[in-house]
């Protein structure tokens, strides 16, 4: 896999990317953003948002550059652990640069994903960092989680037919029966 083109730059003890398909808004996203998630990430921010196995998610509430309120996810991946996961990671590409090149081929093939904003590594530590800008609807893994007791079927109709679709593309893990009367 080739590594990813764009504008480097260097904010404290990472090294950050700013992708091709961000171009226009790299001085939105190297003043505000990149400092909001070196800033985030020294813990003097809101807490976690999400965290996983593998990583832990921030939600951040910015403004973007023509001042309206935008929603950017931030996600620390934990860097490898273990001299056997150390060695596939040297002939892999790292985690944040194929999240970058997946989406980048989705949208290629015209399937709406959010954008990679800013992909960055921690020098110290190994920890990568990718930053997307929040996808347009609801979060499905949300309305669909049996502990909000949500039943989809009293949701508006436009969003128990997006729910639908988008619920027969996720893996089974994911998807749940839902029935309309």
């Amino acid at each position: 896999m080739s590594r990813p083109s764009g504008t480097g730059f260097v904010l404290g003890q990472r090294d950050f990317l700013i992708p091709e398909e961000c171009d226009d808004a790299s001085s939105w996203i190297r003043d505000v953003v990149a400092k909001e998630v070196v800033a985030t990430l020294e813990g003097n921010r809101n807490a976690p948002f999400r965290r996983s196995r593998h990583a832990t998610t921030w939600k951040l509430k910015l403004v973007d550059a023509a001042g309206a309120p935008a929603n950017v996810f931030l996600k620390q991946l934990d860097p490898t652990r273990g001299i056997v996961a150390k060695m596939k990671a040297i002939a892999r590409a790292r985690g944040a640069e194929h999240v970058l090149q997946i989406s980048a081929s989705l949208r290629h093939d015209r399937l709406g994903v959010p954008r990679v904003l800013l992909i960055g590594a921690d020098r110290a530590s190994g920890a990568e960092v990718l930053v997307m800008s929040a996808a347009p609807g609801h979060m499905l893994t949300r309305w669909m989680n049996p502990a909000h007791h949500c039943d989809l079927v009293m949701k508006s109709h436009d969003c128990i037919v997006q729910a639908i679709f988008t619920a027969t593309s996720l893996p089974t893990m994911y998807s749940r029966r839902v029935t309309i009367k």
